[in-house]
């Protein structure tokens, strides 16, 4: 992770014939930087969960990371044997209702991160009985840090500077209303997004280092989720 966003901007030079950008290359930058951590759970977009101990006839557990973006995989661990006994992974899902008569763990198949109580909330409120102990353990993904300067450095490998600079040159074709930009939209007809110009150039390059990341590989993170053009 060597390259910074200045390191960018000199590569897109070229392309955009030296047009005066300076006033807009930082807010540029940190546009293509937040489209790339959000369209997909990078590894080194995400960190563990503090482990939450369970409590018996409670559903709603903790408070969310100040760094927190989504939930990305979680489980209900049982603590009080060698090894820990885990128990299948839980569904993420949305929105979860409050149901508070209490339930073993292991009925437990869902959570949610509920942003009016600032809470994780399981399926049900849980049966915890001494001397078992339980935990809830789980990883997510950090948000995305601001671009303030063009010494900053981009937080992805290396070899995933292209897709960096192929989204520069985008925003900075649509700053100078160049025809080159293309478009980038949903075709409701046809159900698919289409991209077309730089705008194409761009997401293809993203969908590649997706797919490198084993977004194409059926992987655990989010294998049904379809990449974010969001």
């Amino acid at each position: 992770m060597s390259y910074s966003v200045l390191d960018g901007i000199h590569h897109c030079r070229l392309s955009i014939k030296n047009m005066p950008v300076a006033d807009v290359q930082i807010i540029c930058a940190d546009k293509i930087n937040s489209r790339i951590h959000r369209s997909y759970p990078w590894r080194w977009s995400t960190s563990a969960l503090t482990p939450i101990s369970l409590v018996d006839s409670t559903q709603d557990y903790g408070s969310k990371p100040t760094d927190y973006f989504r939930l990305l995989r979680a489980r209900i661990v049982r603590t009080d044997c060698t090894p820990d006994d885990v128990f299948e992974p839980l569904d993420i899902l949305n929105k979860l209702e409050p149901k508070l008569r209490p339930v073993s763990p292991r009925m437990i198949k869902a959570i949610s991160y509920e942003g009016h109580i600032n809470k994780f909330r399981l399926e049900r409120a849980v049966q915890v009985t001494s001397p078992n102990t339980f935990e809830i353990q789980a990883e997510y993904q950090t948000l995305v840090t601001t671009i303030t300067n063009t010494s900053d450095p981009l937080p992805f490998p290396d070899q995933y500077f292209d897709v960096f600079v192929e989204g520069l040159k985008w925003e900075f074709f649509k700053f100078a209303d160049d025809v080159r930009a293309g478009t980038a939209r949903f075709d409701q007809t046809s159900g698919m997004f289409v991209c077309t110009g730089q705008a194409a150039e761009f997401y293809g390059a993203l969908y590649d280092m997706a797919a490198s990341e084993g977004y194409a590989a059926g992987d655990t993170i989010a294998p049904t989720e379809p990449l974010s053009y969001e």
